[in-house]
């Protein structure tokens, strides 16, 4: 088994539109989250001791949180309110061969939160609109 440091994840964000615009915006994150859920429906009949599903729709979400930079800030408020952003997120880093989660998602939320006995932070939320294809860093 090949356990990896979380300090080596990468992440990217880039808009459909113009591909060449991606950001690496891995120095500024401390957290990546990328929950992946299956709608079920109950096939449950008579007769039954137990519940019985089948699979539906899947759903996925990214969350992340990081350190607040005003470039950072122009990059996040600007995908607000973009019709699709791209993603790339490589928890192992971007070693050939290393696994990838890649797709499209949609801006959700993005807040900036300060208190005085802490530093300056941000949140930032993407729904995906596509699967979430994993792959290799290539």
């Amino acid at each position: 088994m090949a356990f990896t440091h979380g300090s080596k994840a990468k992440f990217w964000l880039g808009t459909a539109a113009a591909p060449t615009v991606e950001a690496d915006i891995s120095g500024y994150v401390l957290n990546i989250q990328m929950p992946r859920t299956t709608d079920t429906a109950e096939t449950s009949t008579l007769g039954n001791l137990f519940k019985t599903y089948v699979p539906g729709l899947t759903d996925g979400s990214i969350s992340l949180d990081g350190r607040y930079d005003p470039v950072m800030d122009i990059i996040l408020t600007d995908l607000m309110g973009t019709a699709s952003v791209d993603y790339y997120y490589r928890p192992q880093g971007n070693t050939i061969g290393l696994p990838q989660y890649s797709g499209s998602a949609v801006p959700t939320n993005y807040q900036v939160t300060a208190g005085i006995g802490d530093v300056a932070s941000w949140t930032f939320q993407l729904q995906c609109t596509s699967a979430i294809t994993r792959g290799v860093v290539v």
